[in-house]
C-alpha cells in the first residue's frame, strides 16, 4: 500500500503486508527514479515535484515486487493527483469529502468532489461513503458519465453495537454491517462508517474480481488489528488520558470534538498541545474543540508543527489561540473573565519534546 504523509519517516508511506520498505530497498529504488527525473530534466520537462517522485519510487516498488493487491490512497485531491495513473483500478474508493485544499481543489464542496472523482475510471467500480448531497450528487453525475457502477453505503445502512471496555478511554467498536458483524480497532463513529466503506470494497472485490479470500470474516480480523498512529491514537489511559490526533480541517475538528465527547464524556481538565499551519483558522478550529468545553478547566500549549513547510511559530500560534478564547469567552457573555484568563491559559512552547 502507499499512504501519505507520512508521520516520523518517509518508509512509513510503503508497505507491504504491513511491513515498511527498508532503507536500502528505498535507496535503490530511488536511484532508479531519481536517473528517469534527471533525464526528464535534460529534454526540457519539468522535474519532478518531491509528491510525484515519492509515488514514482511507490509504484515502482509495489511492481517490482509483483503484489496481488495494491492500495493506493490520493495525496491531494484526484483528477490531477501524481497517484491517478491507473488505466483501469479494480476500484475506486470515497470516503466523507469536506472542505479542505481549497486554493487547489476549489471552495465549495461541489467542486472539491468534482476533482476527486477524477480518479473513476470508465466502467470500474466506484465504492462511495456517506457524503452530503452537494458531494454525493457531483459523485454521482461523474460515475454516470464514465459508465462507473456506484456502491454506497448510508449512515443508516450501518448498527453501532457498543464499545468496548477496557480503562477510561475503549479499546474499539462493534459495528454490523450488511447482517455481518465486525469490529474494529480504531475509536469515532467516523472509523465505524469508513470500516463499512472498507467492507463494502471487499465484497465488490470478491464478487466481481473474484478475490474469494476477502470474506467478512477475514475483513474483520484485519480491523480488529488495524491501527493507524495519530487516529485519536490513545497513548497512555492513566494516570490521565492522552490522545494524538492529526484534525486539520474543519470536518476533521468536527469528527475530532465528537469523538472526544463520545470516548472522554467526563473529563474535568482539557489540556490542547497544538501545532498548526500557517492557512489554518485557528479561531474556527477552537470554536469546534471548545464548544460546551467550560473554559475554566482549559490549557492550551502551544508550539510549532517540525513537518510542515509553512507552520505557525510557537508564539503566533499561542497569540491566535489568546485572541480567539477571549472571542470564545466574550460571546458566551464571559469578556470580565476572558482578559484575565485568555493569555494566561496559553503557554507558548517553540520546542515540540518540551512542549511534550
Amino acid at each position: 500500500q502507499y499512504v501519505s504523509p507520512w508521520l516520523v519517516e518517509i518508509y512509513e508511506s510503503i508497505l507491504i503486508n504491513g511491513t515498511q520498505i527498508s532503507p536500502e530497498e528505498f535507496a535503490s529504488v530511488v536511484c532508479d527514479v531519481k536517473a528517469a527525473a534527471d533525464m526528464m530534466a535534460a529534454e526540457g520537462e519539468r522535474h519532478p515535484t518531491e509528491f510525484e517522485l515519492t509515488t514514482a519510487v511507490a509504484l515502482l516498488h509495489l511492481k517490482r515486487s509483483s503484489v496481488d493487491l495494491a492500495i493506493i490512497e490520493v495525496g491531494m485531491g484526484g483528477l490531477l493527483d501524481a497517484t491517478n495513473v491507473f488505466k483501469a483500478p479494480m476500484a475506486t474508493v470515497f470516503q466523507p469529502i469536506g472542505i479542505d485544499h481549497t486554493r487547489f481543489l476549489g471552495d465549495t464542496v461541489e467542486a472539491i468532489a468534482v476533482n476527486k472523482a477524477g480518479i473513476m475510471k470508465r466502467g470500474c467500480p466506484a465504492i462511495v461513503g456517506p457524503q452530503c448531497p452537494e458531494a454525493m450528487q457531483e459523485l454521482i453525475r461523474v460515475a454516470a458519465a464514465t459508465a462507473c457502477p456506484v456502491h454506497r453505503v448510508e449512515m443508516h445502512d450501518v448498527e453501532v453495537d457498543a464499545v468496548q471496555g477496557g480503562g477510561p478511554i475503549a479499546l474499539g467498536q462493534s459495528f454490523r454491517f450488511k447482517g455481518h458483524p465486525y469490529q474494529v480497532g480504531l475509536l469515532g463513529n467516523h472509523q465505524v462508517y469508513n470500516a463499512a466503506v472498507a467492507a463494502l470494497c471487499a465484497d465488490v472485490l470478491r464478487e466481481s474480481r473474484g478475490l474469494l479470500r476477502l470474506t467478512p470474516e477475514v475483513v474483520s480480523a484485519g480491523f480488529q488489528a488495524v491501527r493507524w498512529p495519530c487516529r485519536f491514537e490513545v497513548l497512555q489511559c492513566v494516570p490521565c488520558s492522552v490522545v494524538i490526533d492529526g484534525a486539520h480541517n474543519p470536518q476533521g475538528f468536527r469528527t475530532l470534538k465528537a469523538t472526544i465527547d463520545a470516548h472522554c464524556p467526563r473529563y474535568t481538565k482539557l489540556v490542547l498541545l497544538l501545532g498548526m499551519n500557517a492557512d489554518k483558522d485557528v479561531h474556527d478550529a477552537l470554536s469546534v474543540l471548545l464548544e460546551d468545553v467550560p473554559l475554566s478547566s482549559l490549557e492550551i500549549v502551544a508550539t510549532r508543527s517540525v513537518r510542515s513547510p509553512n507552520p505557525l511559530s510557537a508564539s503566533q500560534l499561542g497569540d491566535r489561540a489568546a485572541q480567539a478564547l477571549c472571542r470564545l469567552a466574550e460571546a458566551r457573555a464571559c469578556i470580565e473573565g476572558c482578559v484575565k484568563q485568555g493569555p494566561s491559559q496559553v503557554q507558548v512552547v517553540e520546542d515540540l519534546a518540551v512542549a511534550v
